[in-house]
């Protein structure tokens, strides 16, 4: 009788999740056949079935006249009946077809009408929330701006006639209507046995606020004052149509719980994960800057452009859809296409009567569809193709030819009221008291139609939060009080302003004061402060010299207490407080000048944060080993840290091993601090001090803080330096440990690397050695800034030998516009070009979709084949010069069109891709590409691994001839090909490369459990020490060069290459005129209609290929001019 599943469901009900307690077992079992009571039923999420019911399958109901209508609503009907009436929602056959059409022609107006018409309701919503303050509740504020919206633009009114007590009450009475038809619904023929009274109460309040509506539109239309093309079109054109009050009323019950709870529920979900996710919420906020600077008013054509908005609504929907559970009965017998027989692949019978419910929310969630972090919020997977079709896959607006007639709208109400609230609340966030749940494990109404943010008070209308479990957001009143803000003077041209404190007698509060100097003269001694920003939202108030205040956010809050104190009278910089931050052109100015700023500091602080006992551990363990560094010196010896830290007889090192492992551990979680990823940083370091004529080797010229602690950069630099040259730093992979829950086995911490990219940039400023600016972005590719703009902007500040003039710095342009800026004047500046081309092309990740296929996304990061190709990166030999010198290259911008003229030789298409098997995220395999690589462990990854080489090797193989030499031949191509390396004059096969690649190949078989060898076995074994220093060997060369991209074949001549990752079949390889590397271009699909028919390509990308990197392909074809866009 399935009496488990009813108690299961009792049992989940007072957690409020439901549909989360399914998922494990809907995940197993996509199809299910259910026995309840003695009746069968079916549950399905497999799009096939989706689509045979609601699309294929409904067809024959408006083709053949209704003689084969497979499924309708059944005991729906009854069940939704007493609130909504008749109407779209409740009607099948020629009743619904009628009401339907009645709608749309309603809604195609609405379509198209201007985003002006949701101003004012945008602004009362914007008002309400700015009435407000600290911690606001913004779910009850979307259903009351939804519910103005839809009586508006539906109905034709605001709020004529109506109280906000009849608002209210109708809210009320709609939310609780709606609780009891849900539960009704799962009641089925049995539903008459629940109609309590206050549920007829409920839907008698409805059904008056929906009559008003009608009651006032005919009124008007009967005295002459409203004609029937205005607002209440919908209303006259159904009651012209029905001749009936009631009917039309009922109509517009159906219309408010689509126009209100849907796009209420939609706005609702997106703030509770964009306040959980603050990198989306800060690429989301950069969006709409971009294209809509200084707070400009949201219109259709900008709607268009803000694509990464409509990834995040698409990922809501996805997560969170509006009708999450559906189900459909069979009028007659029917089939299923999928679902039957053993494998779950037949077709299903189902008999006339029998219910299948439809769960679109476990459908997606499936990690076959959606793949392994399904389950996650990553609005990035709807960008670019890897969605492309997902077709009934994605159902957040039903289908077929019920699909929901107001998505449009309803995205379009969506989209003006997020951007607007986050124009008008840049610092929004989520409470600090406020706890994080897993996505897929959040409470939701279980007795509500749609599917609505609940709160910790189960059964309670969506209005009654508890405050420690709000859907809200912190805002600061204090912020928005411009009499209370402190208000900066202007900046003189090359003026910068510096901050003291000082203490009020009277009160005792810390007081910023504000000074301007001149850059051309003398600017005294000052310290510039580097840190990392954090949390962007400005909590905390500091107050100034003339009464009023600023709000600063916690980091910099923290320095003002920790960092300053310590010399509280002497002068300071720090960006945050000593560029106005609302004023753009200052921002813009004062960053040209951020380089001289920090060279003529005579000190740096860096702010690492408060810090942990981690970081007190972590500054003994590096002074100590500074001090052994120190007497050695003293003693003209080599410095040398292996007796320190390895020798059991030293007296300082005979500790357990659990106290050797803490001090590791501390060293690693020093280094992954997040100062290290920004990129700002390059330039504080790079530039500190060095106008000072201090020496770059001083402990004292850049200092890492802690709340207690203090350390010099270069004495962590030095530190560093000794422990890789006595091969030391493995201990950083292999203790990983840091208390915080990640183990980080293998992964190198990215202070590592920043420290020594630091002090080599830095020693080469100090000696006079300018940096070319496509150095500072090559170095710069891996960092982070909170503004895709500021890759750019921070590498300019300490790189010489640039085109100035033509590289802008503006924070009002779009980041789009800004880079094809700097790609066009580096292209058009002799000897720049390039370098830019390896980092560009649509095989490459890319943020900026809309970015010409030739200019660089300067906010993503590529592989390093992709930054220096022209050389043999694993082994660093011969340089590579595909086109051979010294041809230069020819390539010139159309800057009117947006096109990149070059003249190259057409070399083959790609046959076939071959993907490399990537390790599972989170397993904590070493496996990542290092110059201290360990081999992966794990069997099933190596035994793909295997499948992979074999794949390829048995394309080389069927390219030519099956002999003995044939196959000889084919490994030497294929590890020649993983390392990037091979000589214009033949390899030899017994080389030391070869022998790492056997033992590469031999030990990836024996962690397979593949070897069908006994004896080879045996061998390998007994060898295993000599084998896996080997492997590992070509594992890192492998590692440096074609590490995870795509390895591809080509079609007639049967060549072997790699490239980025998007590269596709039917892709072409080009030899670039004056260019290292092969390129691969892809025929633009819309060339047909360019004008003059001419034939238009997009760069994918930079590309290794064997036999192509010594000129090999100069002979291959002729140079043809060809278009790249």
């Amino acid at each position: 009788m399935a009496l488990d599943i009813l108690k299961r469901q009792y049992d989940v009900l007072p957690s409020q999740k439901l549909l989360a307690s399914y998922s494990k077992d809907i995940d197993k079992m996509p199809n299910m056949e259910i026995h309840l009571f003695g009746q069968v039923g079916y549950l399905t999420t497999d799009p096939s079935n989706l689509e045979s019911m609601l699309s294929t399958q409904f067809e024959g109901e408006l083709i053949n006249k209704l003689s084969s209508v497979d499924w309708g609503l059944g005991s729906r009907r009854a069940g939704l009946f007493p609130m909504l009436g008749e109407g779209i929602f409740t009607q099948d056959g020629r009743p619904w077809k009628h009401s339907r059409e009645l709608l749309r022609r309603q809604f195609v107006r609405i379509n198209f009408k201007d985003l002006r018409t949701f101003d004012r309701h945008v602004d009362d919503l914007v008002a309400g929330l700015s009435s407000s303050e600290g911690v606001v509740d913004l779910q009850p504020a979307f259903f009351r701006f939804t519910l103005a919206t839809t009586n508006a633009l539906l109905f034709g009114e605001r709020a004529s006639g109506l109280k906000d007590e009849d608002h209210d009450e109708f809210g009320r009475s709609f939310d609780y209507a709606s609780m009891i038809c849900a539960i009704r619904l799962r009641l089925a023929d049995l539903e008459w046995a629940y109609k309590p009274k206050a549920f007829r109460r409920a839907c008698e309040t409805v059904k008056k606020y929906a009559g008003h509506f009608v009651h006032e539109a005919l009124k008007q239309r009967d005295v002459g004052d409203q004609p029937k093309s205005g607002s209440q079109a919908l209303i006259l054109d159904l009651h012209q149509e029905l001749q009936n009050t009631d009917l039309v009323r009922d109509q517009l019950v159906h219309v408010l719980i689509a126009g209100r709870d849907t796009t209420a529920c939609l706005m609702s979900w997106t703030f509770f994960m964009l306040v959980r996710h603050p990198s989306a919420l800060e690429r989301l906020k950069q969006e709409i800057e971009a294209f809509l600077p200084n707070r400009e008013r949201l219109a259709k054509p900008q709607l268009h452009k803000l694509t990464y908005l409509r990834c995040i609504l698409n990922e809501i929907l996805r997560l969170y859809p509006q009708l999450p559970v559906n189900v459909r009965f069979a009028r007659k017998t029917t089939l299923l296409p999928v679902g039957g027989g053993l494998d779950g692949e037949s077709p299903v019978l189902i008999r006339r009567g029998a219910g299948v419910g439809y769960s679109v929310y476990h459908m997606h969630r499936r990690k076959s569809l959606y793949g392994e972090d399904a389950d996650e919020f990553r609005p990035e997977r709807w960008e670019g193709s890897e969605l492309e079709h997902i077709g009934w896959g994605f159902m957040p607006f039903h289908g077929g030819p019920r699909i929901c007639l107001g998505r449009e709208f309803a995205l379009m109400e969506a989209s003006c009221g997020i951007v607007r609230i986050l124009q008008a609340f840049p610092n929004l966030r989520l409470p600090l008291d406020v706890p994080k749940e897993p996505t897929g494990q959040e409470r939701h109404y279980s007795k509500q139609l749609t599917m609505t943010k609940t709160s910790s008070l189960p059964f309670l209308a969506a209005q009654n939060h508890s405050k420690a479990d709000k859907h809200c957001l912190e805002i600061s009143h204090a912020e928005r009080s411009s009499t209370e803000r402190y208000e900066y003077p202007p900046l003189g041209e090359n003026q910068i302003r510096f901050l003291s404190l000082s203490v009020d007698a009277r009160t005792g509060s810390v007081i910023c004061n504000f000074e301007h100097r001149d850059l051309k003269s003398s600017l005294g001694d000052y310290r510039a402060i580097s840190y990392c920003w954090g949390d962007p939202s400005p909590a905390y108030r500091v107050l100034c010299s003339n009464g009023r205040s600023l709000l600063v956010t916690k980091s910099a809050a923290e320095i003002l207490t920790y960092v300053i104190p310590r010399n509280p009278t002497d002068l300071y910089w720090i960006d945050q407080l000593c560029i106005n931050q609302e004023d753009l052109k200052e921002k813009a100015a004062q960053v040209l000048l951020m380089g001289q700023i920090y060279s003529c500091a005579k000190q740096v602080l860096a702010w690492l944060g408060r810090g942990t006992g981690y970081s007190e551990q972590a500054v003994d363990f590096v002074e100590m080993l500074f001090d052994e560094i120190e007497n050695m010196k003293s003693k003209q010896l080599r410095p040398s840290l292996t007796t320190e830290l390895s020798s059991p007889n030293n007296p300082r090192t005979m500790l357990s091993n659990l106290r050797i492992a803490s001090k590791w551990r501390a060293l690693r979680a020093l280094l992954l601090n997040s100062w290290f990823e920004r990129v700002w940083v390059m330039q504080e370091v790079i530039m500190a001090c060095v106008k000072m004529g201090i020496s770059t080797h001083t402990k004292h010229s850049i200092l890492l803080c802690f709340e207690k602690r203090i350390l010099g950069f270069d004495v962590l630099a030095e530190v560093l330096g000794i422990l890789e040259t006595d091969n030391l730093l493995l201990k950083l992979f292999t203790f990983g440990a840091t208390g915080d829950g990640s183990t980080g086995l293998g992964v190198a911490p990215p202070g590592l690397r920043a420290v020594r990219l630091f002090s080599r940039l830095r020693n080469d400023v100090s000696s006079n050695q300018q940096i070319q600016l496509y150095t500072g972005l090559q170095n710069a590719w891996d960092f982070k800034s909170s503004n895709d703009r500021d890759k750019l902007y921070a590498v300019r500040g300490f790189c010489g030998q640039a085109p100035d003039a033509n590289l802008p710095l503006d924070y009002y342009a779009p980041v789009e516009d800004i880079y094809v800026a700097w790609a066009t004047a580096l292209f058009e500046c002799h000897g720049w070009y390039p370098w830019q081309l390896h980092m560009a092309g649509i095989g490459l990740q890319r943020s900026y979709r809309n970015l010409p296929s030739w200019v660089p996304d300067f906010s993503s990061s590529s592989p390093w084949v992709q930054l220096r190709p022209e050389t043999s990166k694993a082994t660093e030999g011969p340089y590579y010069w595909a086109s051979r010198p010294p041809k230069t290259p020819e390539l010139r911008v159309d800057r009117s069109v947006g096109k990149l003229r070059l003249r190259a030789i057409l070399i083959d298409t790609i046959e076939v891709v071959f993907r490399q098997p990537l390790v599972q995220k989170g397993s904590g395999l070493w496996h990542q590409l290092s110059d201290w690589l360990l081999l992966n462990p794990d069997k099933k990854h190596h035994e793909a691994r295997l499948q992979w080489l074999q794949e390829i090797q048995n394309f080389l193989k069927n390219s030519t001839s099956a002999s003995d030499t044939d196959e000889a031949q084919a490994a030497q191509i294929l590890w020649q090909t993983l390392i990037s390396n091979y000589s214009a004059d033949e390899a030899i096969p017994g080389s030391v490369f070869w022998q790492a690649f056997e033992s590469w190949y031999l030990i990836n078989e024996l962690l397979a459990g593949n070897l069908k060898s006994s004896l080879t076995a045996t061998f390998a074994l007994a060898h295993q020490g000599k084998l896996h220093e080997q492997a590992t060997r070509f594992e890192s060369l492998k590692a440096k060069a074609q590490g995870y991209q795509p390895v591809f074949g080509t079609h007639q001549k049967r060549l072997l290459g790699y490239g980025p990752t998007g590269l596709q079949v039917g892709d072409t390889i080009c030899i670039i005129q004056g260019m290292r590397s092969p390129f691969l271009l892809r025929e633009d699909r819309n060339s047909a209609g360019a004008e003059n028919h001419e034939k238009r390509w997009k760069l994918v990308g930079a590309s290794f290929v064997h036999k192509l990197m010594y000129g090999e392909g100069m002979d291959m074809g002729e140079m043809k001019d060809l278009v790249v866009v």
